[in-house]
């Protein structure tokens, strides 16, 4: 898996779509279908109820497991709630044994709610003074993004006195970009970050001079970020440390967060492939670039969101209408903008992958294979969740099943066109047993965001 490349190679974009391979729509875990059939049945997924988004808590359950077991027990597993904040999700995830990263004081909150403070980190780019305050008394682990923070953390340490503060510095190694550009935080220019080359000596100084600084965070990117840049930015952090410590002539840093961003596979029903690995394979490369981060030295820390509720979630949408303009075959479905907020808007860069069920819930297999525009209720032209997708003849009150949608979906919910969120229901070791963990909004609760 590991080689090192130039950083130039990833400082472009690159059109995913192509990685939705046709035959793959027909692929759908028995899992699924059995769940699918059993919301129909019981009245969850109908012509009144016509959108959920269905999570399978055994395969949750069974990826915490795996990440647990790959790594020693100096390891703070967290999820980057900005992938999923639903709350009784997040429950499940910690009772579980995972901590949270939070991005703002809302899921910094909502973190603390759930988890105690010794398992929360707190990396929002813009905190404000308060924020600091908040953040620093509760006692989470707190990466400051810039300069400018650092400043005003010094000061607040010499007007204050906090108890164990967990204080690092957000590094960019600038090593470059991945595939989706977007995505990417550790390239020459990033909002992201201390950039290393421009402030290297600025970086030592402020370690040498703060005795609370006793942490260091990295976070190459997300989804796109192949393997080779995410282990090469370790890498370089790591080179960091030893200086660190070199310099102040005693290990001064104690917390490592090496966020997250393994990549997932969107392009079918396997979780592991060569470009997205397992945490047991994950762990072995990380081996080789950071020796350090498994003996115990120091409390490391990650921060992976999509492969924790990706993979593990799905949305299916009943088909209201079919239609033809231009030559082309479009089915209206309740499902666009409002959920799929950056497949409508990327979809080169995010494609989602669907699959035909008929109305009773069974995928549908037909030989015959035609075009269709997967199109949303939203009021605007690009509200497509799925453009020129071969499926088999689709009929009003046939289902769509949009795999690996549990994360970054709910969680980017859009309330144009005022719009209702689905209920959420939950199976674990047996699909034909499904749990409402969340209700669906109804028109006044949409409309209270208004008043």
């Amino acid at each position: 898996y590991f080689h090192f490349i130039s950083p130039s190679k990833h400082a472009h974009t690159m059109d995913l779509s192509r990685y939705i391979d046709p035959q793959t729509e027909e692929t759908c875990s028995d899992r699924k279908i059995k769940a699918v059939k059993e919301a129909i049945s019981k009245g969850y997924l109908s012509e009144e109820t016509p959108l959920v988004l269905i999570y399978d808590f055994q395969f949750y359950r069974n990826t915490i497991e795996e990440v647990k077991s790959s790594f020693p027990s100096n390891w703070i597993h967290t999820m980057a709630i900005k992938s999923n904040p639903i709350r009784k999700v997040m429950d499940f995830a910690h009772e579980n044994g995972l901590g949270f990263e939070a991005a703002s004081l809302g899921e910094l909150v909502q973190a603390l709610r759930v988890s105690p403070a010794s398992q929360v980190v707190f990396d929002s780019p813009t905190k404000t003074r308060k924020e600091l305050i908040f953040s620093l008394e509760k006692g989470v682990y707190l990466n400051l993004d810039n300069l400018q923070e650092l400043e005003r953390v010094e000061q607040m340490f010499k007007e204050k006195k906090f108890e164990s503060p967990k204080v690092g510095l957000r590094i960019n190694p600038q090593v470059g970009l991945g595939v989706i550009k977007d995505m990417s935080t550790a390239g020459e220019i990033s909002k992201f970050g201390i950039a290393f080359k421009e402030n290297r000596e600025e970086i030592f100084a402020a370690y040498k001079r703060n005795s609370f600084l006793n942490g260091i965070h990295i976070h190459v990117g997300s989804q796109g970020c192949p393997l080779d840049l995410i282990l090469l930015g370790i890498s370089k952090i790591m080179e960091i440390v030893r200086e660190i410590n070199s310099r102040a002539g005693f290990q001064q840093i104690q917390f490592i967060d090496i966020g997250g961003g393994l990549p997932t596979n969107f392009n079918d029903e396997r979780e592991h492939t060569p470009e997205s690995p397992s945490f047991g394979d994950y762990a072995n490369l990380l081996k080789g670039v950071g020796p350090e981060l498994f003996s115990g030295e120091y409390t490391v820390l990650t921060e992976f969101g999509r492969r924790f509720n990706a993979k593990q979630g799905f949305i299916v949408t009943r088909v209201e209408y079919t239609k033809e303009s231009g030559g082309r075959k479009f089915a209206s479905v309740h499902v666009g903008t409002d959920l799929f907020t950056r497949t409508v808007w990327a979809p080169t860069k995010w494609p989602v992958r669907v699959s035909a069920l008929d109305s009773e819930g069974k995928l549908k297999t037909e030989s015959e294979r035609i075009p269709y525009d997967v199109a949303g209720p939203c009021c605007f032209s690009g509200d497509v969740i799925a453009h020129e997708r071969p499926l088999p003849p689709l009929v009003p009150g046939d289902y769509i099943l949009a795999h690996d949608t549990g994360a970054y979906y709910y969680a980017s919910y859009c309330y144009y066109n005022v719009r209702q969120a689905p209920a959420i229901y939950v199976y674990d070791s047996d699909p034909t047993k499904l749990t409402l963990l969340k209700r669906a909004h109804t028109v006044e609760d949409t409309l209270s965001f208004f008043d």
